[in-house]
């Protein structure tokens, strides 16, 4: 027989919870605290060594530390210290507005007034109320409110009514322990692509001042001064409209439905997050990409040149595919003696170059010239070293993708298996613990 099941008393819309779990308030089984900030006047509260949080060292879900460290002194003065496994939930900022950060606390630790800390009482495990606040934080965020200074808010009342199942304490740490291994293998995935993302801005500098050629013969490459920085002496510094064609995209009109339901993708801004394009979110047919639009081939560089985005990067992107474009973006069609990888790789690495260019029209938004684009200098190796640069690179590329799409099934692991744990859709049979060890899933699992 399957496991039965209780009727939730969490609401009408609530799944059924197993019959040895209860809904309960988080203020049955937690202490609520507050913390408070030592006197800024006062310097020598904030040269100590112990970790003093705040709403901005709540950006992972376990700390270890904090941005800002107060004294012995600092702490009687107006603050006070919690043990690990306390969680932090933030109660009053601007943060309030996108989300409800909490943490858990992996070291002791002091905090300011901006935060509650939730002290677990013996009947809760920290770590499982930490993947509980993840899991039913959606109940919660309606209780966020506007301060009479403008300011976000949540009452401490709010935070004590928050409710949630809670299985016996066993299978407590038996449901955190697997979702924290499977957390472990996401950050894992996580610290592999920052590093290959590392690697690759350091082969990039490396490539385009000496050449595809290994470090240690780098001191053999004859360098030469240029407008973009030191270039090998054979290479030559050109502008982009010597060596491609700039075009200009457009939008087929909104009015006519059947323009916008076509196999064509069709790209704009929104789409220039990844540096190779293979699809977009919008598609037009081939009627509307005649009637509004450009199509242009695959390798082609697109380049975003109006928009709110280059407040904060100039992004730019290649099309693995055909594809139309919007009036937002240039399309580069790269000429014979330029591969369209390479130019691709050149851009990124000089696009210092542009950012300068980027500037505010009479409408507020954010543009850069297309005479910008077109005199944009880039360096100009024979096409066997542009290709050769382009292969390494290519490579690395592959390698992030591979592990980002790693990282994205880690992911939806983690999503089905806090949603079928956290709701005892899905039960862990687990080694009680001995000797004061922490209590281990077993390998059986049931429904």
């Amino acid at each position: 027989m399957g496991e039965m099941l209780a009727p939730a008393v969490d609401g009408p819309n609530s799944p059924p919870t197993p019959h040895d779990w209860r809904i309960t308030r988080l203020g049955e089984i937690a202490e609520l605290a507050s913390g408070g900030t030592p006197s800024k006047s006062r310097p020598e509260f904030w040269k100590g060594t112990i970790p003093w949080a705040s709403p901005k060292d709540l950006k992972r879900p376990r700390l270890y530390d904090a941005e800002d460290h107060i004294s012995e002194a600092g702490l009687e003065d107006g603050s006070r210290i919690v043990e690990p496994g306390t969680l932090f939930v933030v109660v009053r900022g601007m943060i309030l507005a996108k989300d409800l950060p909490v943490a858990i606390v992996k070291v002791p630790m002091a905090f300011n007034q901006d935060m509650k800390a939730v002290i677990p009482g013996p009947e809760v495990d920290g770590e499982f109320l930490l993947y509980a606040f993840q899991q039913h934080k959606p109940s919660l965020l309606p209780e966020i409110s506007t301060s009479a200074h403008g300011t976000r808010r949540i009452s401490t009342s709010a935070i004590e009514s928050f409710r949630f199942p809670l299985p016996p304490l066993p299978e407590q740490r038996a449901i955190a322990h697997v979702l924290r291994t499977v957390q472990r293998a996401k950050e894992a995935t996580e610290k592999v692509i920052a590093a290959t993302r590392q690697l690759k801005a350091s082969m990039m500098r490396h490539l385009f001042t000496y050449g595809p050629v290994p470090v240690d013969h780098a001191e053999r490459v004859r360098l030469r001064e240029t407008e973009i920085g030191s270039i090998p002496e054979h290479w030559a510094v050109r502008p982009l409209e010597s060596l491609a064609g700039l075009v200009s995209g457009g939008t087929p009109s909104k009015e006519r439905v059947d323009y916008w339901q076509g196999p064509i993708p069709w790209a704009s801004p929104k789409d220039m997050k990844r540096p190779r394009l293979a699809d977009t979110e919008d598609h037009v047919s081939l009627e509307g990409a005649e009637n509004g639009s450009r199509i242009v081939p695959p390798g082609s560089v697109f380049v975003v040149i109006r928009g709110m985005i280059l407040a904060k990067d100039l992004p730019i992107a290649q099309a693995t595919v055909p594809m139309a474009f919007n009036q937002d973006m240039k399309a580069i069609l790269p000429g014979g003696g330029l591969d369209s990888d390479f130019l691709l790789y050149s851009m990124v690495q000089h696009k210092a170059q542009l950012l300068p260019e980027i500037g505010t029209s009479a409408h507020g938004t954010k543009r850069i010239s297309t005479s910008a684009i077109a005199s944009f200098a880039i360096p100009v190796p024979p096409l066997p070293e542009q290709r050769e640069i382009a292969r390494m690179l290519s490579v690395v590329d592959r390698n992030i993708a591979a592990e980002e799409h790693r990282g994205k099934a880690h992911s939806g692991v983690f999503e089905s298996a806090i949603h079928h744990l956290m709701t005892g859709k899905l039960r862990v049979k687990y080694v009680a613990r001995k000797n004061g060890e922490a209590d281990q899933p077993s390998r059986r699992r049931n429904r």
